[in-house]
Formats: C-alpha cells, sequence, structure tokens
C-alpha cells in the first residue's frame, strides 16, 4: 500500500521535498502508524513505526508533516540521524502541521490504500 503526498505550498509552487511524513493512529486504529520522508518531488511511501513493512493498517490517522531545516535555511543532510533535541536544526513548518499534539492534518486510510494529499499554507520564518 502506497501513500503518495503532493503538497501545494503557497511559498513556492513546488512539493515539499524531504520532509517527514508521520501518521499517528487514531483511537480505534490498529497499528502504531507508519512514517514516510519525502523525495525532490514530494511523494514518499509509509513503512510501520515498529514493524517496517510497506503501508499502514486502514483507520483514521492524524498526520504530522515535519521539515527540519539548519540555522542557514540549507537542508539536513541525507544520512543525518541526530536527534532533534540534539540538533541545531529548527522546524521551518508551524505547528498546526508539525506538531504530534497540535497538527490539524487528518487522513482516512481505506482498506486499498491511496494517496494523501495535503495543502501546506506556511511562511518564511
Amino acid at each position: 500500500m502506497q501513500q503518495d503526498f503532493r503538497p501545494d505550498p503557497p511559498l513556492n509552487d513546488q512539493p515539499l521535498a524531504y520532509a517527514t511524513v508521520t501518521f499517528i493512529p487514531k483511537d480505534g486504529t490498529p497499528g502504531f502508524g507508519g512514517v514516510g520522508k519525502t523525495d525532490a518531488s514530494g511523494k514518499y511511501s509509509l513503512v510501520g513505526s515498529r514493524n517496517s513493512e510497506k503501508g499502514i493498517p486502514p483507520g483514521e490517522y492524524r498526520v504530522v508533516i515535519s521539515k527540519r531545516l539548519m540555522p542557514d535555511g540549507s537542508e539536513l543532510p541525507a544520512d543525518d540521524n541526530t536527534p532533534p533535541m540534539m540538533s541545531p536544526a529548527k522546524e521551518s513548518l508551524p505547528d498546526s502541521t508539525s506538531s504530534m499534539t497540535s497538527t490539524k492534518q487528518t487522513a482516512s486510510v481505506p482498506a486499498s490504500g491511496g494517496t494523501f494529499d495535503f495543502a501546506l499554507v506556511h511562511k518564511k520564518k
């Protein structure tokens, strides 16, 4: 099951590349959710958070979209595994998109899977 992410941020009219997308199950949805990283064209495939299998179970999810940037605005190195609290990189998206507790993004995943697009509205900080 593949979920594709092609946001249309008004900041630059380009897909959001190299962002982390996390699907967190809501009450009643089985499993532990999934995570994926967008490629240069903004597409991603979810992998189970605990079992590393492709896709996630059907159900209702909160969706967190995060894009951390270095202090000079540059991308994080592709191989960077520094925990967020120890990294100089800062979140570039608002809490309503990037916070696990404040996100407004949701998705209803059917048994057949699907493609999920999120129109992101964000401003430069």
